[in-house]
């Protein structure tokens, strides 16, 4: 990665690099990470510019945890919002019942109206 990213040499294959390997097993559809021999013929027809699909990869990768993250944090803002309205709605059927009169009981020997 220090070649690709600071040297800027634009044909490099960081074939041990885990980001690299799991976005490469994300995009193929890979069941297992791809082993180096693999990485190496899937990227020959990236020649000369293996360095900008290795970073597609790697952005891949980042660009995945970002949107479980903001999944994650919707998920948890809809479970607030709907626990508060659970809250609000018992508050709410209390208040009503509280406010309404007190139901008459019927005296021995009284009919209905």
């Amino acid at each position: 990665m220090f070649a690709l990213f600071h040297r800027g040499c634009a044909d490099v294959l960081p074939v041990g690099d885990l980001g690299v390997r799991k976005g490469m097993q994300m995009l193929y559809g890979l069941r297992e990470l791809p082993d180096p021999k693999a990485m190496e013929r899937v990227a020959e027809g990236w020649k000369p510019y293996r360095s900008a699909g290795a970073w597609y990869m790697w952005k891949a990768v980042e660009d995945e945890q970002q949107a479980r993250a903001a999944a994650r944090e919707a998920k948890a803002a809809l479970a607030a919002e709907a626990k508060l309205a659970r809250l609000e709605a018992r508050a709410a059927a209390k208040a009503l019942k509280e406010a309404s009169p007190p139901k008459r009981r019927k005296k021995a020997g009284e009919e209905e109206a």
